[in-house]
């Protein structure tokens, strides 16, 4: 089973109380051990943390209806993703505004909540000419958005990038937000292509 991948923000904005991550020990998680904080699937969190996932809604919210901004004040870790109201990273670079307005509000240093973006992640093997095949698998993500229905393009929020690309393009993608850690959640077919160390 492959360990998270997280991108982490610069060292110079990251959380002081960021508990120490685990470097990668399984076979497909080879180079994202080079890149601090990788992971794929799940955050690491520390032991304890107060963690609270932002609702649907573009603002920052909290997604459980009894959580209020105390919770979200008062969390360790803040979870986030692409919305119907949050499609794209300005976005939710403005929900990660609202989570740092927040802890400052409540006293708190930036430091204290890590705020970490949850997405789907399709690697392609072959970027092909000029990006081509990474827009053929984008096209294919759509029409199956279409074709379940959905009330948005989902796909297009999610990272979609080839394993020789995926540390630099999960760490742009962390930068554009403002958030913590991009824990990347890939398909089967993704995961099979995942870098092998």
């Amino acid at each position: 089973m492959a360990q998270p991948l997280v991108a982490t923000r610069p060292a110079a904005v990251a959380p002081a109380t960021t508990p120490a991550t685990t470097p990668a020990t399984t076979p497909d998680a080879g180079p994202l051990r080079s890149a601090p904080g990788l992971r794929v699937d799940h955050p690491s969190l520390p032991p304890g943390a107060r963690v609270v996932a932002l609702g649907a809604g573009p603002q920052a919210a909290p997604a459980d209806a009894d959580a209020d901004a105390a919770d979200l004040a008062a969390a360790d870790v803040v979870r986030v993703e692409h919305t119907a109201a949050r499609r794209t990273d300005a976005a939710v670079a403005a929900a990660v505004r609202g989570v740092v307005d927040a802890v400052a509000a409540a006293g708190r240093p930036r430091r204290a909540v890590r705020v970490v973006l949850d997405v789907p992640l399709v690697l392609v093997a072959d970027a092909g000419p000029d990006g081509l095949g990474l827009r053929r698998a984008r096209q294919r993500l759509e029409v199956l958005d279409a074709l379940a229905g959905a009330p948005w393009v989902r796909s297009a929020a999610w990272l979609v990038t080839t394993p020789e690309r995926l540390v630099a393009d999960a760490t742009a993608l962390a930068r554009r937000t403002g958030v913590d850690e991009v824990v990347l959640h890939p398909g089967p077919a993704s995961r099979a292509l995942l870098p092998a160390g």
